[in-house]
């Protein structure tokens, strides 16, 4: 019986192999299917459900967004009063002079001036809390735990000026150690409070936030 030699498509399908043509033909209509499907798989109604559900999500985030902010502008002002007051310190100690430390409500500044020896005063800093944060005690909030007043928004023991002396305390106006607290915040939002407390005999000073009507650290 003569030998018929075997036609490449039927080797090829014998070990396992599809010919291109039939490759090419079974791609196209596994991509028909999943095009068609997919496009079968949402509806105008399902769409309309996820554009209201983004609505939702980014409406919910704005308010939350604004109180963060909020908030860390308030933490960045007493990092910042803080950085201020002890550069005033640091120079009284290093410069051996009192450093007068002013501060004014209405402009929202801390003014730091070098007292020379003829009793003259040399301007050394003038800055200004961050934007919309004010010198700022809440009313019905407690003394923060280290109990150095809450009679006013800036609250120091002792006449005025206050002033850091070359031996790094912080006084008053008749050289007496002056403990004392800033209170600060953004008007009409209780969660931005801060305070800064400067204890007189060293200078320390300490950070504070109000939780409700509380302090802590």
């Amino acid at each position: 019986m003569p030998l018929r030699r075997s036609s490449a498509a039927e080797v090829s399908s014998q070990q396992g192999f599809v010919p291109a043509s039939a490759q090419t033909g079974h791609l196209g209509s596994v991509r028909r299917a999943l095009v068609w499907g997919g496009a079968a798989g949402f509806t105008l109604i399902e769409l309309l459900m996820v554009v209201a559900l983004a609505i939702v999500i980014a409406g919910m985030a704005v308010p939350i967004s604004r109180n963060m902010i909020s908030r860390t502008k308030a933490t960045g002002a007493t990092q910042e009063v803080m950085s201020w007051f002890e550069i005033a310190r640091n120079r009284a100690t290093a410069e051996r002079r009192n450093f007068e430390v002013t501060f004014n409500a209405t402009q929202r500044t801390i003014q730091v001036d070098r007292v020379e020896p003829n009793a003259s005063r040399t301007l050394i800093m003038r800055r200004q809390l961050p934007e919309n944060v004010a010198f700022l005690r809440f009313s019905g909030a407690s003394d923060t735990p280290d109990s150095f007043g809450n009679g006013s928004d800036v609250d120091f023991d002792g006449p005025s000026p206050h002033m850091f002396t070359s031996e790094g305390s912080f006084c008053d106006a008749n050289g007496d150690p002056s403990n004392g607290t800033i209170f600060m915040g953004k008007p009409g939002q209780r969660d931005t409070g801060a305070a800064v407390t400067v204890f007189g005999a060293t200078g320390l000073l300490r950070s504070w936030k109000l939780a409700g009507n509380t302090w802590t650290r």
